[in-house]
């Protein structure tokens, strides 16, 4: 049995598309996006196998149809590789002078948490008072377990001048939540 050329150019086809929508950031509408490559795929396909002069330009025509699809994808993987080459550290989702927390969100999404603390760290040194970000570290910490971590992120929002009655209503709440499980939790060890 002999697979053509079109059939591993089809394979090849749906190997790309799984990769280029791994990463958390690139999920949304993949399944939607692979419906409709898969029936230009098979078109691409069958023009490969063709091999006729006169199936080059429909060929072309599917592989630039297939490429505007896959876009955003193909542009954030770029992306990424252009700034570990002039940053020389993966991108953190944000770029500028305004904090950018979609790296983080990603990170967390992914379950790796000690990057997203790096990430929103990073972000944080734009702006120290930003409550998003530390809102956003208190919850990673309290993840974590660590509750005197996510404490100190909670009285510096409280502390932050910036900070609207709102969120430090929910700082506070936030707060009074993190030191009840603080005392649970060495309630627990003192037991052990």
């Amino acid at each position: 049995m002999q697979i053509s050329a079109g059939t591993i150019f089809v394979g090849c086809g749906v190997i790309l598309m799984f990769a280029a929508s791994h990463p958390a950031p690139l999920r949304k509408g993949r399944w939607l996006k692979m419906l409709i490559s898969l029936p230009v795929l098979g078109v691409a396909g069958w023009l490969f196998d063709q091999g006729s002069p006169a199936s080059v330009q429909p060929l072309v025509g599917c592989v630039i149809a297939f490429s505007l699809l896959w876009l955003n994808n193909f542009t954030w993987f770029a992306a990424e590789a252009v700034h570990r080459v002039v940053h020389g550290r993966p991108n953190q989702g944000g770029g500028g002078f305004v904090p950018d927390y979609r790296g983080t969100r990603s990170r967390v999404e992914d379950g790796d948490l000690e990057q997203a603390i790096e990430y929103v760290q990073f972000e944080l040194s734009k702006e120290p008072g930003n409550f998003e970000g530390r809102w956003l570290l208190a919850a990673i910490y309290q993840e974590q377990r660590k509750f005197k971590e996510a404490a100190e992120q909670l009285d510096l929002i409280l502390a932050c001048p910036t900070s609207t009655p709102a969120q430090i209503a929910s700082a506070r709440a936030a707060l009074q939540q993190v030191r009840a499980q603080q005392i649970q939790l060495d309630s627990t060890r003192e037991r052990k």
